[in-house]
């Protein structure tokens, strides 16, 4: 039972640092509008994401969440991916910091986040 509590929290997190990795090399490599609308449509699918894993509660409204050190993860990687576009070393650098950027999540949800297991009735 409890292997499988573990194979679900990390198929969840597992999805969020995919959306994460793909948003960094979205604001690093789109051009127009594009940087700005992934990463919205990223956080609706987050929110849709937790809604349908059961991660926000209705009776005290959790939400599954690591320590503000992810938040500040999340912000220097974007940060970082928009500095590069369209440097010289854009071409190689983006997507390394994408990998990177999902290697860091995972590693840090997996460690740090916590993840509320729907209670069978």
């Amino acid at each position: 039972m409890e292997r499988a509590k573990q194979s679900v929290e990390r198929r969840y997190w597992l999805v969020l640092s995919l959306v994460y990795g793909v948003s960094l090399e979205i604001i690093g490599f789109a051009q127009g509008i594009w940087p700005v609308i992934f990463p919205l449509a990223a956080v609706v699918f987050i929110v849709v994401h937790a809604f349908a894993n059961g991660q926000v509660l209705s009776g005290n409204q959790r939400f599954s969440t690591a320590t503000p050190g992810i938040g500040l993860l999340a912000m220097v990687g974007g940060a970082v991916a928009a500095i590069l576009r369209d440097t010289e070393i854009a071409f190689w650098a983006i997507p390394l910091l994408g990998v990177a950027g999902f290697a860091m999540m995972m590693w840090f949800l997996n460690r740090y986040g916590k993840y509320h297991h729907r209670e069978k009735a």
